[in-house]
């Protein structure tokens, strides 16, 4: 094994064989080839394993398992997100309601989003994401390419967003830049920076909805209660903020890496095509494969995984990647099966804190795939281009450069 990088970090009498060294964040590797860095994780190290080289300087678990981090996400008794979900200071460096929240507390903020992203709701924006996926496709489609983050993955989930948070959709590309900084900006401060930018500007719009209700999600959390009581301010805005940055980057990422798989796969967009009733399932084994963010706890006390003593204070983030690819559960892990029957994943998280915007996500990866590959029919990546990844714990692809049509055909 190649030198740790803090050897004095490993916790008395663990044996070596779980000590195994990753970290993702600003590491060359795996910018180029995540899911190669991962695969090798997932062959070489256990299912739970401490890391010396982290973030904080003290070191970090994983956990990579199926198993294990289904354990991990169910004990939140042991396991918890109330002492925060960043390692290292969190670029917004106030709790994000219901994630920072265990039960019970939980359930009741959760009650409150759950009517705004539960399927039926989900469902009667069906034809207005199926209208905007249309306008987005047209504005690029004669074109016969385009660089599909900015085209494509990045207006689609925010526009849904600020329409459903009733907020103006001029400043829409004003809003993604913001989370985009403070989410994947070099410098910590930059990063907290911009987490104030975000909710100087949310607490004008809570202000305003506060004294003119609408029909929009801030305005439903600015009204909601708890036991008849309403909810204090700060709970409103940490709730409010939690949604904006949620929904301005998460599917972003889910539809760089469907594109990206795809455009790289043309026997499968031909499957796909032949027979589109595939589509919602080849979405989620791709998501099963391609898992890309990991969730992190942390021990309220002194206790197990495993077997495995884990002391208090310390930080347990899953590679939810193993669990997709894991053999225990799944056949033939590594090989993309769009017909396999079951397909369980992590991608939108587990146990009490799976991810509230799930069926939203679901939704608009479904009909992204299906009226692309309806009216762009083949494509793939710009020849001479690669696929370059920010390396963060939401990492996703940097670009893509996209071509079909007779640019296809021509290889320019």
């Amino acid at each position: 094994m190649a030198e740790l990088a803090r050897p004095e970090c490993i916790p008395a009498g663990l044996p070596a064989s779980l000590v195994y060294d990753f970290n993702p964040i600003n590491n060359p590797e795996f910018a180029q080839d995540p899911w190669g860095m991962l695969a090798r994780v997932q062959n070489e190290a256990p299912s739970l394993f401490f890391s010396t080289d982290s973030q904080t300087g003290q070191g970090h678990w994983y956990v990579q398992s199926e198993a294990a981090i289904r354990e991990l996400l169910q004990r939140h008794a042991d396991f918890t997100t109330e002492m925060g979900i960043t390692p290292g200071g969190a670029p917004w460096p106030r709790k994000i309601i219901p994630l920072e929240v265990d039960p019970p507390l939980h359930r009741d903020y959760r009650k409150i989003l759950s009517p705004l992203f539960s399927p039926r709701a989900i469902d009667q924006r069906n034809q207005q994401i199926r209208a905007l996926v249309h306008d987005l496709i047209g504005r690029v489609e004669a074109d016969g390419a385009c660089e599909f983050l900015s085209s494509f993955a990045k207006p689609l989930p925010s526009t849904v967003l600020v329409d459903l948070m009733g907020l103006p959709e001029d400043r829409r590309a004003e809003f993604v830049a913001w989370v985009e900084e403070l989410f994947h900006a070099p410098d910590r401060d930059q990063q907290r920076a911009a987490g104030v930018r975000c909710m100087d500007y949310l607490n004008t719009v809570i202000d305003m909805r506060y004294a003119a209700p609408g029909d929009d999600a801030i305005s439903a959390i600015c009204q909601a209660t708890v036991d008849g009581e309403p909810l204090p301010r700060e709970v409103v805005e940490d709730t409010v903020m939690f949604i904006f940055q949620a929904g301005l980057d998460t599917v972003t990422a889910g539809l760089a890496h469907c594109f990206a798989y795809l455009a790289q796969h043309p026997e499968h967009q031909d499957e796909l095509i032949a027979d589109p009733s595939r589509i919602e399932n080849a979405v989620e084994e791709i998501l099963r494969a391609f898992s890309w963010i990991g969730v992190t706890r942390r021990a309220r006390h002194d206790t197990q995984l495993l077997g495995t003593p884990i002391r208090a204070g310390d930080w347990v983030t899953t590679v939810p990647f193993g669990a997709g690819r894991d053999p225990e559960l799944h056949d033939q892990p590594h090989v993309i099966d769009f017909h396999r029957a079951d397909v369980p994943h992590f991608a939108f998280g587990g146990g009490v804190h799976r991810c509230a915007g799930s069926h939203l996500a679901r939704k608009e990866l479904y009909l992204a795939v299906e009226i692309w590959l309806q009216r762009i029919g083949r494509f793939a990546l710009k020849p001479g281009t690669s696929v370059e990844y920010l390396a963060s714990s939401m990492f996703q692809p940097k670009q893509l450069d996209l071509v079909w049509g007779p640019k296809l055909e021509r290889g320019s």
